[in-house]
């Protein structure tokens, strides 16, 4: 990344919209690509695993999944799902996920919607490898973070501080 350490950079995550299915259910949810160490700093996952682990090393094709989507789709930790999802270009992609983990967090809306995968392994069936479309930082001290929000706008086609996506969080999905 182009960010310097003098930023106040803590650290960051990147992310990829689309179907999660079974056999029997379908249902939209938002594929998020992370580094399991960055995504444990930034939004604690690893401590709201209630069921299963994070990621392991030698894994392939594995899912994190929110309690809400396990109970949704009637799942269990070990068992298979599919995503299908849009590559680079609009190239349709299903592929077998493992789930791994469930997580509980305070945001029954967002366990419902958000999956985690590596993102090695979206990077690869999206077909961009290592370029990213999402950034969240971290940054060490909060009155840093309208300045900073300022200094990258011109870098980046949407700019946006946490606090503005809490109402659109926490109200319920129609």
């Amino acid at each position: 990344f182009f960010f310097q350490a003098e930023d106040g950079i803590r650290d960051y995550k990147v992310t990829g919209v689309q179907t999660c299915a079974l056999p029997i259910w379908s249902t939209g949810v938002d594929i998020i690509g992370i580094d399991t160490e960055t995504e444990n700093i930034l939004s604690k996952l690893d401590k709201k695993i209630i069921e299963g682990k994070t990621f392991s090393v030698s894994g392939k094709n594995q899912i994190i999944i929110g309690k809400k989507l396990a109970k949704t789709l009637k799942i269990k930790n070990g068992n298979k799902l599919v995503l299908t999802f849009t590559d680079t270009a609009s190239g349709l992609i299903s592929s077998a996920f493992r789930v791994c983990g469930i997580y509980e967090s305070d945001n029954a809306p967002l366990d419902q919607r958000n999956v985690y995968v590596k993102k090695e392994t979206l990077g690869s069936l999206l077909g961009i490898g290592n370029n990213i479309h999402e950034i969240t930082l971290l940054l060490k001290n909060d009155e840093d973070v309208i300045p900073f929000q300022k200094k990258i706008q011109p870098f980046f086609s949407k700019v946006s501080r946490s606090e503005e996506h809490t109402s659109e969080l926490q109200s319920p999905c129609n």
